[in-house]
């Protein structure tokens, strides 16, 4: 045993040393404090439960009694030991002594030494590209001291050996010069460090952006001491650039959500970034798709008494589209054309991303319309509804929509058979097949069965994989699942006498999408798009809605019996030279001019 004035040291076998106060520690103590850190022949001379018996403490408390005893206590290996400072791993239990095998649980660097004596007394970057990377920590510091003394900058690069042009002197220093934290995430900020000259005249300022989030700030630097001081005499206080008169606004991830975070910041945001398109869009121009939605959309969400265009569910005569699963896709054939536009003054604050205000939510946002039936102005939602009624009931329809109408049907039916899967499969509790699969079988079946034949197909198969689901052939859920699709083509495969029909159920009533195109535009009954098969009934529904329109029968039959170009009827007058033909033929060429200028 050594000691001093005040310690006493005790060396125990294996490299364990006990450090402890003298008169502060009690001889029974010392003595099972002795007894527990003993070794022989490679292991622990007692165990816990002994030593606490010897005493009367339970073998629980040992710990707890041994941490409020004022020991030190260390395990002096030497491959365990800091090279440098000589620092040894103190320990506090047996436990610790276990874990205290290696380097790794001391951190010693491969070198020996410990991470404090790695940063001052090791090299900072031998292999790497920065020039000073030779130097260790301190040596870096007395550099900088020696710097900024005003020592000549020649001789320092030639003590150092240093490669660089004393003239970059300052800017080969950045690494050292920590100016403040960034206020987002207290990474330290870095830059150029300060010449000379600048370190003379004692005040002058750096622009810095942080290297972890972006975060752009000033930093005013003001020299308060001398070299030998902390940060070598220099203070740093970071301006925000919110601060600074005429200075553009940081546009940091961090900055851009605070500044959207203040209400009237987030409104003018806003407004600047969504405006009333600058061309309004012609009803004349928009495809059957976009009719039918928009169409839908005006007939299912708005009235007198509430303008807006919302679509929250809660507000809502009817859904939009057959399930939710495909709303959004309907809506962007509107919002990409322009057909309707966020209305900027009327949407809330919280239907914007907080963010990221260019991105919103779709269910929360006010629209409003972009579409003019005059050439001049935008029509309110009332009065294009209004119109837009009024005018399918006389026949109305643009000649190139006939070639869109069965794949606009097939689209609808499509849907409605994907959100019946989707209420089949929560009802059994099984899963969704692959949606793209069940989208190709479901539009080849369209061209001969109704969706509610398809529904039925879809009924029995998840009837059929809910009772194949409790068998001990299935392995899983998934297993269960997997069968669906091909037994919707299988039933599909039976004798037509064997198909049924299921009818609508609560949960799915016919969606807004539905209604425009068979209740509206088209003239059907007893819910066509449901219960007529697309492919047999499209041209049937088309040719009745059709009729209603005078011009429009004339123009059917006009296809029907196509008459010859004006030129070649000419022709054919001049040829037979009779007066009657020549009657006939302007006839027939007048007819024409009128059924073409009314079209």
């Amino acid at each position: 045993m050594e000691g001093n004035d005040k310690f006493e040291y005790l060396e125990m076998p294996e490299d364990i040393y006990l450090v402890y106060q003298k008169d502060g520690i009690t001889s029974k103590d010392l003595d099972v404090l002795v007894r527990y850190w003993t070794r022989k022949d490679g292991k622990f001379a007692e165990t816990v439960q002994e030593i606490a018996k010897s005493h009367g403490i339970a073998s629980s408390k040992v710990s707890v009694w041994l941490d409020r005893l004022s020991v030190s206590v260390t395990l002096g290996r030497e491959e365990l030991t800091c090279i440098n400072c000589g620092v040894a791993p103190e320990i506090r239990n047996r436990s610790d002594y276990q874990r205290c095998g290696s380097r790794v649980s001391m951190k010693l660097d491969k070198d020996g030494f410990c991470k404090e004596c790695a940063s001052k007394h090791k090299p900072l970057d031998p292999s790497g590209k920065w020039v000073l990377g030779h130097l260790t920590r301190t040596q870096l510091d007395e550099l900088v001291e020696a710097y900024y003394s005003q020592e000549d900058c020649a001789k320092l690069v030639q003590s150092y050996e240093i490669n660089l042009n004393p003239v970059e002197f300052a800017k080969d220093l950045n690494c050292t010069m920590k100016y403040g934290k960034c206020r987002h995430c207290s990474e330290s900020y870095s830059d150029v460090a300060l010449s000379q000259g600048e370190y003379c005249e004692g005040v002058t300022e750096r622009h810095v952006i942080c290297t972890k989030c972006e975060h752009q700030a000033r930093v005013d630097i003001e020299r308060y001491g001398t070299p030998q001081d902390q940060n070598y005499g220099l203070s740093f206080v970071a301006v925000e650039y919110t601060t600074i008169k005429g200075m553009p606004q940081c546009e940091c991830k961090q900055c851009k959500a605070e500044r959207n975070r203040d209400p009237k910041n987030r409104r003018q945001i806003i407004l600047n970034t969504y405006k009333q398109p600058k061309v309004l869009v012609d009803i004349q121009d928009l495809s059957l798709h976009q009719i039918v939605c928009l169409l839908g959309m005006l007939w299912s969400r708005t009235s007198e008494d509430n303008p807006d265009i919302l679509l929250s569910s809660n507000i809502e005569r009817m859904p939009l589209t057959p399930g939710d699963h495909n709303k959004w896709d309907w809506m962007r054939l509107l919002t990409k054309e322009s057909v309707i536009y966020v209305d900027a003054e009327k949407s809330p604050l919280n239907a914007f991303e907080e963010e990221d205000i260019s991105s919103y939510f779709m269910s929360r946002v006010v629209y409003a319309l972009n579409v003019t039936l005059n050439q001049e102005t935008a029509c309110e939602p009332a009065e294009l509804l209004s119109a837009l009624v009024d005018k399918f009931r006389k026949g109305f329809w643009q000649s190139r929509w006939t070639e869109e109408l069965l794949p606009v049907w097939k689209d609808i039916g499509v849907d409605e058979s994907i959100a019946y899967v989707e209420e089949r499969a929560e009802h059994y509790n099984l899963d969704i097949p692959n949606q793209d699969k069940l989208r190709e079988i479901f539009l080849g079946l369209l061209d001969d069965f109704s969706v509610a034949e398809i529904w039925y197909m879809i009924s029995v198969a998840y009837m059929n994989a809910a009772a194949f689901s409790k068998t001990k052939a299935c392995n899983s859920k998934s297993h269960a699942t997997n069968i669906i699709p091909s037994k919707i083509v299988n039933l599909a495969k039976q004798p037509r006498s064997k198909i049924k029909s299921w009818g609508r159920i609560k949960n799915l009533p016919q969606s807004a999408v539905t209604q425009a195109l068979f209740d509206i535009i088209l003239p059907s009954e007893n819910d066509a798009g449901f219960n007529h098969i697309p492919r047999q009934t499209w041209k049937k529904l088309l040719n009745k809605h059709l009729a209603r329109n005078a011009d429009h029968s004339q123009q059917i039959f006009m296809e029907r019996y196509p008459l010859a170009p004006d030129e070649v009827l000419r022709e054919l007058a001049e040829e037979y030279g009779d007066w009657r033909i020549d009657t006939l033929v302007e006839y027939a060429i007048a007819a024409r001019a009128r059924l073409n200028s009314n079209d």
